[in-house]
């Protein structure tokens, strides 16, 4: 059950951006460099994974990254072929009470709604800005996609990027007021850094639309586009009157999902090869987690179990997810205790949202 604090406005946005201006705010703002910064600078310890609390989940990457590491290890595993692929939603940044993309898709219909009023009837804008996070959350993947894509119909790729990027650049998230972009678990990010470290290329493969990814992973995660999976939208070309006029625009259409078994087929064609690590924290991710553990190659699997009510929330997995954790555990799959894991979970320094 969700606490009463979540009926509380989800976003406030302070003016708007374009372009190069609005990615310049969103790097420059309080609260966002001091992220990045923790992420890749170690502890006075030199420990690289100083957000982590010392146990199990800890552990494992150590002994994992060590052992596919060492030339003299069996488990030796050669640098293109360290391929480690981690899910976004729940399992990089928040995902309660609502999804960050659906906090977009909100504040995009209720722009949409402003200037033209008949909307706040079409589905699915009544529904975006009618029902609480707690029935948004809970609603089946292919109700949330088209929450989220039919907002954006007949943009073209360039403009839904400017709109994303001038939305992260001053996007608050009411329930933990902080930025959105300040919601991302460090524990995770220094992980990431430390398999980057040890020559492992990152992959963020989530169910959201790849543009909306594209749009934040390297700021926010470090993840170059490049190396982004996402749910991608149907285009169709508009040629105009002369070639140099052809555009793209996005349909209602979703081209290509990135969910339950599609995620891996995702990962399989994105790649190229099988991931030897995978994270994730919901039924959505288990195909590729499966996938994962059937490498013939040393691996690992991980899920980010959300048990701590006080500094986040305290759900376990998401969507559908059936397993306990001890069941979870005799596949091979390591659990992430957020409350037990993580010594931190936001970089610190969140500032006021700055007005351009």
């Amino acid at each position: 059950m969700f606490p009463p604090a979540l009926m509380m406005s989800r976003t406030s946005r302070r003016g708007l951006l374009t372009g190069a201006a609005a990615l310049a705010a969103l790097l420059a703002a309080p609260g966002f460099t001091p992220l990045l910064a923790q992420d890749a600078t170690p502890a006075a310890s030199g420990d690289p994974l100083s957000a982590w609390n010392d146990g199990a989940a800890k552990q494992a990457i150590r002994d994992f990254v060590a052992s596919v590491t060492d030339p003299a290890s069996p488990d030796f595993v050669i640098p293109e072929d360290r391929a480690a692929v981690f899910d976004l939603d729940g399992t990089l940044w928040v995902e309660r009470p609502v999804y960050v993309d659906l906090m977009f898709a909100e504040d995009r219909a209720r722009d949409l709604i402003a200037a033209t009023p008949t909307l706040a009837k079409a589905t699915p804008y009544a529904d975006l800005v009618s029902l609480d996070d707690h029935t948004l959350v809970a609603l089946p993947p292919e109700d949330v996609t088209e929450l989220v894509v039919d907002p954006f119909t007949g943009e073209t790729p360039g403009e839904y990027h400017d709109l994303a990027v001038r939305w992260l650049a001053t996007a608050e998230n009411g329930y933990y007021d902080r930025r959105v972009v300040a919601l991302a678990y460090v524990p995770m990010i220094q992980a990431m850094r430390f398999l980057e470290a040890n020559g492992f290329t990152v992959y963020m493969a989530s169910a959201g639309d790849i543009q909306f990814l594209r749009a934040h992973a390297e700021p926010v995660f470090g993840i170059p586009p490049a190396q982004v999976i996402g749910m991608m939208v149907g285009l169709d070309v508009t040629p105009g009157d002369a070639p140099g006029e052809t555009e793209l625009q996005r349909t209602d259409q979703v081209a290509f999902p990135v969910w339950g078994d599609d995620k891996a087929i995702a990962v399989e064609r994105h790649v190229g090869i099988r991931p030897i690590l995978a994270v994730g924290n919901s039924d959505g991710d288990m195909a590729m987690l499966g996938w994962t553990l059937a490498s013939p190659a040393a691996h690992l699997a991980m899920i980010v179990w959300h048990d701590d009510a006080v500094r986040e929330f305290d759900y376990g997995p998401t969507n559908g997810m059936t397993q306990t954790r001890a069941e979870l555990e005799s596949l091979g799959i390591v659990i992430i205790s957020m409350k037990d894991d993580f010594r931190v979970l936001f970089a610190p320094g969140d500032g006021p949202v700055v007005t351009p």
